[in-house]
């Protein structure tokens, strides 16, 4: 079952993501020597990714099944030697045996559930591939925008008084106990957003087994580029192309419906359901089986024995019934038609197979839950995006007023352009100066901005609509 999945946003979502929760991805040699892209991140990461044995090994058992049911109608041929050896002589026995299936009445029903198999263990490795890359992307989302934060913060806490040559806090008069408090607030800032940075640097180093040295930032505007091409598919007609913004909460069905058109989530669930109908199938169909057999037999004698009785050739025609699993008795009913005549055979044995207990649910009950859940899943993401978008417009909002309060000679417009990108270089341009209030509410705004991309990815992730190289289509 999918399941109701919980949904972090705003702060929340981003203070996750910068404390190190990264998800596992392979690890493998990246062919990229160095780093600075977002199509190059997601080339190495294609080099370097190893899918889990978790996932990997069911899809090759599910494979080799499948190989073995495709060619379970062709003819089969062996080779029997025996050697004896008594005070009679040595005698050396040969037999070549041939088999072709007339009629099998479980290969058909076993080769349906065989793929059935196949696809679903693909669809699992596939969702498996997208939540590694979702990862993946939100560690370089955050890679791209921490790093620029924090030489701001670090550079505002070098241009400031070292809040630490304050001996005693308490005795500072009030004039000066708001400087105290930026100045270490900065300071704070600095070492958080430098140490977050170098987590997220190690664990993208890891990801690619490339030295962090070959590592470097993409550009804000080249990830959010990114992101926005993702969540294209998911916008209305009117809206494609444009700044990627999905439609408002009070009208979620159209981006739903489009989220569940490519969900990765609801490819598993179709292919659990059709895995789970082709089962019953199989566990249902009557076992009989007709088969042609052919073979010759020879006996040559070594070291002075007689000679043996001359060679024999053996075509016949047999039919085979399998006991039923609900039986108390395990068995098998055979007769046979051959050169030499016909016979019968039956044979019973005890324990019996273990047979499977299927569930009482009929699969489509539960892939309907799961298309239920999937769409709730689908609406939560998309208010969590449009909630980690609001939070990020308030923050921007609030770095405009507070720029605009402090220096009456900026307009609304640059201020407002400002504060739409606090780590471009137009605040350079603007020569404001490095005030620590100004850079907590900078630093503030990109926070935001993170949670908004973040929850942006877990949308795709979810949805099925990365783009480029980082979507997934098959796994192998």
């Amino acid at each position: 079952m999918i399941g109701p999945q919980p949904r972090l946003s705003g702060l929340a979502v981003l203070v996750l993501v910068v404390a190190g929760l990264g998800r596992a991805a392979g690890n493998g040699p990246a062919s990229i020597a160095a780093v600075d892209t977002v199509g190059q991140y997601l080339e190495a990461f294609d080099a370097a990714y190893r899918l889990p044995a978790a996932e990997h090994d069911p899809v090759a058992m599910a494979r080799s099944a499948l190989r073995e049911a495709e060619s379970w109608w062709l003819p089969r041929v062996s080779l029997r030697e025996s050697l004896h050896g008594g005070t009679g002589g040595t005698v050396l026995d040969l037999s070549v045996s041939g088999e072709m299936l007339v009629l099998d009445a479980t290969a058909a029903s076993d080769l349906a559930a065989a793929r059935a198999d196949m696809t679903y263990r693909t669809a699992v490795a596939a969702q498996a591939r997208v939540d590694a890359t979702v990862a993946f992307l939100q560690d370089l989302v955050a890679y791209a925008l921490l790093t620029p934060a924090a030489r701001l913060a670090v550079a505002t806490s070098e241009a400031i008084e070292d809040p630490s040559s304050v001996s005693d806090p308490l005795a500072l008069p009030p004039s000066r106990r708001g400087e105290y408090e930026a100045a270490l607030g900065a300071r704070d800032a600095a070492a958080w957003l430098s140490a977050a940075v170098r987590d997220v640097e190690g664990r993208l180093a890891q990801r690619l087994s490339v030295p962090v040295s070959t590592l470097a930032a993409p550009s804000v505007a080249e990830v959010a580029a990114f992101v926005a091409e993702a969540l294209d598919p998911l916008v209305s007609p009117h809206l494609s192309g444009t700044a990627a913004r999905p439609l408002r909460t009070s009208g979620l069905d159209e981006p739903v419906a489009r989220c569940l058109a490519r969900a990765p989530a609801l490819d598993v669930a179709t292919a659990r359901r059709d895995l789970a109908y082709a089962r019953r199938a199989s566990a249902g169909a009557p076992d009989v089986l007709l088969e042609l057999t052919t073979g010759l037999d020879t006996t040559v004698p070594l070291a002075g024995t007689a000679a043996g009785p001359p060679a024999s050739a053996r075509v016949g025609l047999e039919a085979r019934f399998v006991l039923p699993d609900s039986w108390p008795v395990a068995g098998t009913l055979s007769a046979t038609a051959a050169l030499t005549g016909l016979s019968q055979t039956a044979e019973v044995s005890w324990p019996p197979r273990t047979q499977p207990v299927f569930a009482a649910v009929d699969p489509g009950e539960d892939h309907a839950a799961e298309v239920t859940a999937a769409t709730w899943d689908a609406r939560a993401s998309l208010q969590a995006l449009e909630q980690a978008r609001a939070e990020s417009e308030r923050r921007q909002r609030a770095l405009a007023w507070a720029v605009l309060d402090s220096y009456p000679e900026v307009s609304v417009t640059d201020a407002s352009s400002l504060a739409s990108d606090p780590l471009s270089r137009g605040w350079l341009a603007a020569g404001l100066p490095l005030d620590p209030a100004l850079t907590r509410l900078r630093i503030e705004a990109v926070l935001a901005r993170l949670g908004e991309l973040t929850a942006a990815l877990d949308l795709v992730g979810f949805c099925g609509t990365l783009p480029g190289s980082a979507s997934v289509t098959a796994a192998g």
